[in-house]
């Protein structure tokens, strides 16, 4: 449990007041700049891929996998790709 400095009740989520640890309370968000890693499809790898994520599942199941209930809903990990791409692929081979 997180406990923000100054308080001593804590809580389990940070923030659900809407004020932040300065001065005005407010966030402070800091823009960074864009870096282009160059990393596009090609012949070799035709496809970006997106990690997606599902509603019953915290991040690619790292943490949430082992968890009974939430397993009933979401029991294993899948692969969604787009049906034209899938049959231009299989055409190609």
């Amino acid at each position: 449990m997180a406990v923000p400095e100054g308080r001593r009740d804590g809580s389990p989520r940070l923030y659900t007041d809407g004020v932040f640890q300065h001065a005005d309370g407010k966030a402070k968000l800091i823009p960074l700049p864009f870096v282009d890693n160059n990393e596009r499809p090609d012949k070799q790898f035709p496809f970006w891929l997106n990690s997606g994520r599902v509603v019953e599942h915290f991040h690619t199941r790292t943490r949430t996998g082992k968890i009974g209930n939430v397993n009933k809903f979401s029991p294993t990990p899948y692969m969604e790709m787009n049906p034209d791409s899938a049959r231009e692929l299989a055409s190609a081979r």
